[in-house]
C-alpha cells in the first residue's frame, strides 16, 4: 500500500474497534493508461475511456475486512463511505473471479462486469467491474472548491470509521497520507 501513497487522488478508509484496524479500503484516481484498464478496450461501456482520461474514474484497489467481522455489513459501510466522498464519476475495480463472497458482494452493490482480465500472465483471472457515482450528474461535490488537507476525522463513532478527507476537485488532490505502523 505504501507505493500507492503518491498516487493521484489516493484515499484510505479504515474501520477500527478498540484501536485495532478491522477493515480498510484504499484506492486512487485510475490512470487512463493502466494496463488492465486498457486491455479491456471496447469491452468498456461507451464513455468510460473518456472519463478515465479526464481523471473521473476512482480505482478501488483493495477492500478487506478481518474474518471475524465479515458478513456483518462492515465492508459495505467502508465501501459506501469512500465512494460517496470522492469526486470521480465512476468507481472501477478488479475482483478475482474465484473470490465468490467478494464477487457476489460487488454485484449486489450494483457493480457491472466489463470483462475478464489478468494483471500478469501468472495471475489469477479477474473480473473488471464499474459502478457509476451514487450522486449522479449533479454531484454537489463537483461544484465545490478544493478543500485543504485535514487530519483524519471520525465519521461514525459507533463503528469508529476514520477517513482522510479528499477534496472534491480534480485539481490539488495529489500528495500522500501520513503513515505510521501500528
Amino acid at each position: 500500500m505504501e507505493t500507492a501513497f503518491a498516487s493521484e487522488g489516493f484515499e484510505t478508509v479504515t474501520a477500527r474497534q478498540d484501536g485495532q484496524i478491522i477493515g480498510y479500503l484504499h484506492g486512487a484516481t485510475l490512470p487512463a493508461d493502466k494496463p488492465w484498464w486498457t486491455s479491456l478496450d471496447n469491452r468498456r461501456p461507451a464513455g468510460l475511456h473518456a472519463l478515465a482520461k479526464a481523471g473521473q474514474v476512482f480505482w478501488l484497489r483493495e477492500l478487506m475486512v478481518v474474518p471475524e467481522f465479515q458478513n456483518q455489513g462492515l465492508g459495505r459501510k467502508i465501501h459506501d463511505t469512500s465512494i460517496t466522498g470522492h469526486a470521480e464519476s465512476v468507481t472501477a475495480l478488479t475482483c478475482i473471479i474465484d473470490n465468490q463472497p467478494a464477487h457476489d458482494a460487488y454485484l449486489r452493490w450494483g457493480y457491472t462486469v466489463m470483462g475478464e482480465i489478468k494483471h500478469a500472465p501468472e495471475s489469477p483471472t479477474y473480473n473488471a467491474m464499474y459502478l457509476p457515482s451514487p450522486r449522479g450528474p449533479d454531484r454537489p461535490c463537483a461544484k465545490q472548491a478544493p478543500s485543504p488537507p485535514r487530519p483524519w476525522r471520525l465519521l461514525a463513532p459507533s463503528a469508529d470509521f476514520r477517513k482522510r478527507p479528499r477534496p472534491c476537485s480534480l485539481t490539488g488532490r495529489s500528495g500522500s497520507m501520513p503513515y505510521s505502523k501500528p
